[in-house]
């Protein structure tokens, strides 16, 4: 069970990246360096905000980039289950 906890924890890092990086190349796309340089330095924020935009402009609440981060949300959950599940197994 260890060993899942610690493949979902490389996995939720990696995607955690990727969704960084996508959230700021497409602050940089529509607002400018600025905007992508704050977005940068405060990920959560920056994502959070970002769904908001998006289900604003979109008038959707499950579109592209929102069903993305739920997904992340999800997968920390996982993680989150996982890991208290192990902890009380070797505990």
């Amino acid at each position: 069970m260890m060993v899942l906890v610690v493949l979902l924890g490389w996995f939720l890092g990696f995607a955690g990246l990727a969704l960084h990086l996508y959230t700021v190349l497409v602050d940089y796309e529509g607002f400018g360096f600025w905007s992508a340089f704050l977005a940068f330095l405060f990920p959560v924020l920056a994502q959070i905000y970002y769904s908001y935009k998006t289900i604003a402009v979109t008038g959707l609440f499950l579109n592209f980039y929102t069903f993305w981060v739920g997904l992340y949300l999800l997968g920390w959950l996982a993680w989150i289950m996982s890991a208290i599940i192990a902890g009380r197994r070797h505990g």
